[in-house]
């Protein structure tokens, strides 16, 4: 099936417009890559605060802000995941 410009769009004359329809899994996939970055920034997170807390004196300051960081993400992961995986019906 030709897939066509929507009811009331003009193509510009000598310009073929292509539209596509958007596929499901296409939807998902910036949700991905974006689930996995975020899981990869928290675990890098999580070294560098074991880090910081290893050695003597360290800033605790510092390591609070880290930690509320580690714990943001977590949350935006969790939201991700939830976005991510199909409620199942019990």
């Amino acid at each position: 099936m030709p897939l066509r410009a929507p009811e009331g769009k003009a193509q510009a004359p000598g310009r073929q417009e292509h539209y596509r329809r958007a596929h499901p899994m296409d939807d998902l996939e910036p949700l991905r890559r974006k689930l996995e970055a975020l899981k990869t920034e928290h675990r890098d997170l999580d070294d560098v605060i074991e880090r910081i807390g290893a050695k003597l004196p360290f800033d605790q300051l510092q390591l609070q802000r880290l930690k509320k960081r580690k714990l943001q993400i977590k949350d935006q992961i969790a939201k991700l995941e939830s976005q991510l995986l199909p409620d199942i019906i019990a």
